[in-house]
C-alpha cells in the first residue's frame, strides 16, 4: 500500500508496468496514424513484422503483401535490385536506410514512395528492431517532373520567358531573353526597368491593368535593351501567375522577338517595289539603279 493507504501498483515504485506498455503502445498507435504515411517495424535480419497505416489517403497494397519481405515482389522492376540492395547493406552495416521507388499498389499502378528506417539497440548496441516511415511522394516526384520539363523547355526556348514574384521583381529570365535584352543578372531589376522612359507609363496605366483584371495582355510592343538603350519589337505576351486559391505569385511573360518576322516583311516589300522599280525604265542601267534606290529606302525607312 501506498503511504496514503492506496494500492497503486504492483510495482516497488508505484507503476504498473502492463498499465504503462498499454499506453506506451496507445500513444504509438495515435502517433503512426497522425502520420502522413505508413510506419513498420522489421526484425535485425530484415524482415517486416509489423504495418500501421497511416492518415494518408493515397492508395496502397494490402498489408499481408508487405510482410516479410513479400514487399520485394511489389518494387517496380527497374527499381527493385537498387532498393533491395540498399536495404540488404542497411541491415548489414547498420547505418540508417533512405531510398526512393516505385512500389505497386492496390490498383496495380505503380506510385513513388520515399522509404527511411533507422535501427533501434539495446543497451550493449545491439539491434533489436528496425523502425521506419513509408510515404507517397508520387504526386511531389510528378510535380518535380513537369517542372524539370518547364525549365528545360524555357532554357531552350527562342522566345523571351521571364517571372516576377507578386511585386514585379524579375526572378527567373531564360536565356533567350538575357540575350535579347543584354542582361547579366535579370534578378536584380523590376520588370518596368525593361521598358523605354516612354513606354513605362503605357505599361503601367494600360497594360498592369488589363492583366489584373483579365490575366492577360497580348499585343505588339517593344522592350529596351540594356546594353544600348533601344527599344526592341515583340510580340508582348504577359499574363498574372494564380495558385489554386487565386492568390497571386507574380507576372511572367512568353513574348515572341519581331526582329526577324519584320526583317522579312521589309525584305517582301523591297521585293515588290522592286518589281514595280523594273517596269519604270527600258534601260538596263537605269532599272538596276531603280531597284537599288527602291531596296535602300525601304530599309531606309525601317
Amino acid at each position: 500500500e501506498s503511504t496514503q493507504g492506496q494500492r497503486v501498483g504492483p510495482g516497488c515504485d508505484g507503476v504498473d508496468p502492463q498499465r504503462e506498455l498499454a499506453l506506451a503502445e496507445e500513444r504509438y498507435r495515435l502517433l503512426s496514424a497522425s502520420l502522413p504515411g505508413t510506419t513498420w517495424t522489421a526484425t535485425p535480419d530484415g524482415k517486416i513484422d509489423h504495418i500501421c497505416e497511416g492518415s494518408s489517403a493515397a492508395p496502397r497494397s494490402p498489408t499481408k503483401s508487405r510482410l516479410g519481405e513479400a514487399w520485394f515482389e511489389l518494387l517496380h522492376p527497374d527499381d527493385r535490385e537498387r532498393i533491395e540492395a540498399s536495404w540488404r547493406r542497411a541491415m548489414r552495416t547498420g547505418e540508417p536506410y533512405d531510398v526512393q521507388g516505385r512500389v505497386r499498389v492496390a490498383d496495380g499502378s505503380y506510385r513513388w514512395h520515399i522509404a527511411r528506417g533507422v535501427p533501434q539497440r539495446d543497451a550493449d548496441g545491439a539491434i533489436i528492431r528496425w523502425v521506419g516511415l513509408t510515404v507517397d511522394i508520387d504526386a511531389h516526384r510528378q510535380a518535380d517532373e513537369s517542372r524539370e520539363m518547364f525549365v528545360a523547355l524555357a532554357e531552350n526556348s527562342s522566345d523571351i520567358v521571364g517571372i516576377t514574384d507578386p511585386d514585379g521583381y524579375v526572378v527567373y529570365a531564360n536565356p533567350a531573353a538575357c540575350e535579347f535584352l543584354s542582361l547579366d543578372d535579370p534578378r536584380s531589376i523590376h520588370f518596368f526597368d525593361c521598358f523605354s522612359a516612354g513606354d513605362r507609363e503605357f505599361v503601367k496605366a494600360v497594360i498592369v491593368p488589363e492583366m489584373e483584371r483579365a490575366g492577360r495582355w497580348v499585343g505588339e510592343f517593344q522592350m529596351r535593351n540594356f546594353r544600348t538603350g533601344a527599344s526592341l519589337p515583340i510580340l508582348y505576351n504577359a499574363f498574372v501567375l494564380r495558385n489554386a486559391r487565386g492568390e497571386k505569385l507574380g507576372l511572367a511573360t512568353i513574348s515572341r522577338d519581331l526582329r526577324e518576322r519584320n526583317r522579312i516583311d521589309l525584305g517582301l516589300k523591297a521585293v515588290a517595289l522592286a518589281g514595280a522599280a523594273m517596269y519604270d525604265s527600258l534601260d538596263y542601267e537605269q532599272t538596276l539603279r531603280n531597284i537599288a534606290d527602291a531596296v535602300v529606302k525601304t530599309f531606309a525607312s525601317s
